[in-house]
């Protein structure tokens, strides 16, 4: 959301992102207001995500291409769309990897999702689910951007299926669930993730 609830860890006192004396992060459209900035991203960045299930990105799954999705569904939003965040961040009790390891560890476990399909039978759906569930567990826990990691997530999540031959509809879910799941996966329970997407997932074939 566009009035995050992240928690800073850089022991200052002003978050860069945000607008002055404000709770409602920079924005390209000029707004101010908390809840109208929420609307707008919402109908902006959907529009975008409905032009990425049409057309796709190509390209490995990468760090490069996890940003180029970011940047592609908030690009009409913040001037810092694709990039990775530069502060310090925990939303509740989940506390997130120092800004300093966030290249690192994302293009480690992305690698490690690409090593995964290149030794199992990347078209079966149970490989699909239990490498999908880890990849989005971890990418949840690096949370690269400062916001929209949950947005850009499921959008990668979706190209990997694509490219598996699956279809993902996270309609078929809820936001509390998936957030839910995300945090038990902070303790090494992707369980629920890997449910959650198998609910979701249906053949595209």
């Amino acid at each position: 959301m566009p009035f995050s609830k992240k928690t800073l860890l850089t022991g200052s006192e002003t978050d860069p992102y945000l607008l002055p004396n404000s709770n409602t992060l920079r924005n390209k459209l000029g707004l101010t207001d908390v809840w109208d900035l929420h609307r707008a991203e919402g109908e902006l960045s959907g529009a975008r995500k409905a032009q990425l299930r049409r057309d796709p990105p190509t390209g490995e799954l990468s760090l490069r291409l996890l940003k180029q999705v970011h940047r592609h569904l908030f690009q009409d939003v913040y001037e810092w769309a694709g990039s990775l965040r530069k502060v310090n961040v925990a939303k509740g009790e989940s506390v997130f990897p120092p800004k300093e390891f966030v290249e690192q560890s994302t293009a480690k476990a992305l690698r490690r999702y690409n090593a995964a399909n290149a030794s199992f039978d990347r078209n079966n759906a149970s490989n699909f689910i239990k490498n999908a569930g880890r990849l989005l567990g971890e990418i949840y826990a690096i949370h690269p951007f400062r916001e929209g990691n949950g947005r850009t997530q499921r959008a990668l999540i979706c190209i990997a299926a694509d490219r598996s031959g699956f279809s993902l509809d996270w309609s078929q879910t809820s936001p509390t669930l998936m957030l839910t799941a995300c945090v038990y996966s902070m303790n090494n329970d992707n369980s629920l993730l890997e449910s959650i997407i198998e609910g979701c997932l249906a053949s595209a074939r």
